[in-house]
């Protein structure tokens, strides 16, 4: 279970991590 919620976090981590990287890239342009 501790496994399973560990590759959710790291999941979302990675879409925010995504969406912080468009809004940066679209704030500079």
């Amino acid at each position: 279970m501790k496994k399973r919620t560990g590759k959710i976090v790291a999941a979302v981590a990675a879409v925010i991590a995504a969406v912080i990287g468009v809004t940066m890239y679209r704030a500079r342009h």
